[in-house]
């Protein structure tokens, strides 16, 4: 393979706005103008983007829904691959896919968000009306390791009283059963590793290793959960790991060759094992700093370096608002226009005067210290 390939780039959605509850994600009973505006954010969201580098941009924003449904991925398509920046099928075809997040597994009640509202089988349906023909699906370790049982599961499965009694695992399996029996990609994601919302900087789960779970269990959890869903062509995708980021003091990096903060190795560990099990798979590869950087890529391409990357590599990076710093002063800007001015007339003002001062009073000076000759000033 003399030309090892660019990585595909699409559109990712991991949080559409810091005001999206779980009441359509979820499938949730809400009024259905909240719900259509929660769900048209997320559908914009979801769209292919046109970039110029290897991305998958997760963006923060509010919109119309799409105004016409993404297709459905045919079978006869799979296994998907990158063909320079986009996703194709196996006739060569560019393949678009909307995607969004369908979370809660990951989190501490163990099992997708909206069972306590809508039976498993409608939701599919629903997330397919509402335009998309993909989801991203996160998990824990927790649900591999910990042999927890779901928590309060006439609650946060009430509608759907058939899975009382299952493991997290095992509902997860039916929720990826449910999904790709509908027609729909699932790209699979461990998004942490201790059940739990994500992310912050001192959650300590910021690497792809944690106290409680060293990276050999991050790589056995991965594996073995490639190896579950091997059988399933729709499951086309796995992210490895969320939001990449500060431990504690601990900085992750890219392309250091540190084995405890270099990122890019720990990716090809990481796709190496999912591969292993599931060779045709897509393999999504998060930027550092909370997903948000990619720029040290170039420094080690592991999409061209490893070759068992080319052709099935996605680097993802996460874009939120709150952390956007130009976007934030643009809007800062824009809305204290008034302020700012006043406060540049004030300060321009203020320094006339002192400079009108400074000539009208000036009293002896002598710089005391200096490495040559002291002299004196007047």
């Amino acid at each position: 393979h003399p030309h090892p390939p660019m990585p595909c780039m699409t559109a990712w959605l991991e949080q559409c706005s810091a005001s999206s509850s779980s009441s359509c994600e979820a499938g949730n009973s809400v009024p259905r103008r909240s719900c259509d505006r929660d769900a048209g954010c997320r559908a914009i969201c979801s769209r292919p983007l046109r970039v110029s580098t290897a991305l998958m941009v997760a963006l923060a924003t509010t919109a119309a829904l799409p105004s016409a449904a993404a297709e459905l991925v045919p079978k006869s398509e799979l296994p998907l691959r990158t063909a320079g920046r986009f996703v194709a099928g196996k006739s060569g075809q560019r393949v678009k896919l909307a995607c969004v997040n369908w979370y809660g597994a990951s989190q501490r009640q163990m099992v997708v968000n909206g069972l306590d509202n809508q039976p498993m089988s409608a939701i599919p349906a629903r997330i397919i009306d509402l335009g998309f023909n993909c989801i991203r699906l996160p998990f824990s370790l927790d649900m591999l390791f910990s042999n927890a049982s779901v928590p309060q599961p006439q609650i946060s499965m009430a509608a759907n009283p058939q899975l009382w009694g299952l493991s997290s695992l095992q509902i997860f399996d039916e929720t990826v059963a449910a999904l790709t029996s509908a027609g729909l990609v699932v790209i699979l994601n461990n998004h942490v590793s201790s059940s739990g919302w994500c992310c912050s900087g001192s959650d300590g789960e910021g690497l792809w290793y944690t106290s409680r779970y060293p990276e050999e269990d991050w790589l056995r959890g991965i594996r073995i959960v490639a190896r579950r869903y091997r059988h399933d062509p729709l499951v086309a995708g796995f992210d490895i790991r969320n939001e990449v980021r500060a431990n504690g003091i601990v900085l992750p990096t890219w392309g250091s060759n540190d084995p405890f903060t270099d990122w890019s190795m720990a990716a090809v560990k990481g796709a190496k094992q999912v591969l292993a099990e599931k060779p045709d798979l897509l393999i999504v590869v998060s930027g550092i700093h909370f997903g948000m950087r990619l720029s040290e890529v170039p420094n080690r391409p592991i999409h061209e370096e490893v070759p068992e990357l080319w052709n099935r590599t996605m680097y993802t990076t996460h874009f939120y608002y709150g952390w956007s710093f130009d976007l934030m002063a643009y809007d800062m800007i824009g809305r204290n226009i008034p302020s700012l001015m006043a406060f540049a007339c004030w300060l321009w003002l203020l320094l006339l005067f002192d400079g009108w001062i400074s000539r009208s009073w000036r009293p002896p000076s002598v710089l005391e210290e200096d490495d040559s000759p002291v002299r004196a000033v007047s």
